[in-house]
């Protein structure tokens, strides 16, 4: 930290809606050796800081990020091995999308576009021609790529505003479940991220509940209702309650 002005400067810009991404240890002097060590840890409470004590995989820091920008134009590419290189930029009627597979397995891309819908062109650099556009989609876009494949796509984004995506990182709770009727297992803190061995549980085998707390404003409004996708769930899901 260059000074104390800049633990302020941090604080404004958290309540303002900004979001801090940071690793390692936590600062707690200025270079004019001023300890910031408590003001530091209050302002890493703050939801929209997210703090990892070693170095995040891309995906997990990724999602920490979209977290706190719902309703974005975003690239969400299914787990698999190799590189996944992205670009996009907004054009005149929509969003010009680079998608690279720089990996030797398929992998699928989710362009997610907040708005209600939304049609596709591809341009093909073999030769320069472009495809018909799609049919008008709702919802976020599946494009799947070979290996060492780039496609190039145009977006074309129509509609009012669909309802915010929102990647529920933080929050969650954390209880194993027993044999044992008698026996009271308490809630605790767990990032969906990261193993239970590493989070307080380094022998428990068995089944283990979830549990967040959402608030949807009053003013959030969806004809549709409400989804919570589990795009990743390695043995059983739930309902949310």
């Amino acid at each position: 930290m260059r000074s104390l002005d800049t633990v302020e400067r941090l604080r404004v810009f958290l309540d303002a809606g900004g979001v801090v991404v940071s690793t390692g240890v936590l600062p707690s002097l200025t270079q004019d050796g001023e300890d910031v060590r408590a003001a530091v840890e209050r302002l890493a409470e703050d939801p929209h800081w997210f703090h990892y004590a070693g170095e995040p995989s891309w995906d997990r820091a990724r999602a920490a990020v979209l977290q706190a920008l719902p309703g974005r134009f975003h690239v969400v590419a299914a787990a698999g091995s190799g590189q996944l290189w992205s670009r996009y930029g907004a054009d005149g009627t929509g969003v010009r999308v680079m998608l690279f597979n720089d990996g030797d397995d398929e992998r699928e891309v989710g362009i997610v576009h907040a708005r209600e819908r939304c049609r596709v062109t591809e341009w093909r650099a073999v030769d320069g021609s472009r495809s018909a556009p799609t049919p008008w989609l709702t919802g976020p876009v599946r494009v799947r790529l070979a290996p060492h494949q780039v496609r190039l796509l145009h977006v074309e984004i129509d509609g009012e505003r669909a309802a915010d995506e929102l990647t529920l990182l933080s929050g969650w709770w954390f209880r194993p479940v027993t044999q044992d009727a008698d026996a009271t297992c308490s809630w605790q803190p767990i990032m969906p991220f990261d193993g239970w061995q590493a989070q307080g549980y380094p022998t428990f085998c068995g089944t283990g509940e979830y549990r967040i707390d959402v608030e949807i404003p009053d003013d959030a409004v969806s004809s549709d209702g409400w989804d919570m996708p589990c795009r990743s769930v390695a043995e059983s899901d739930g309902v949310p309650v």
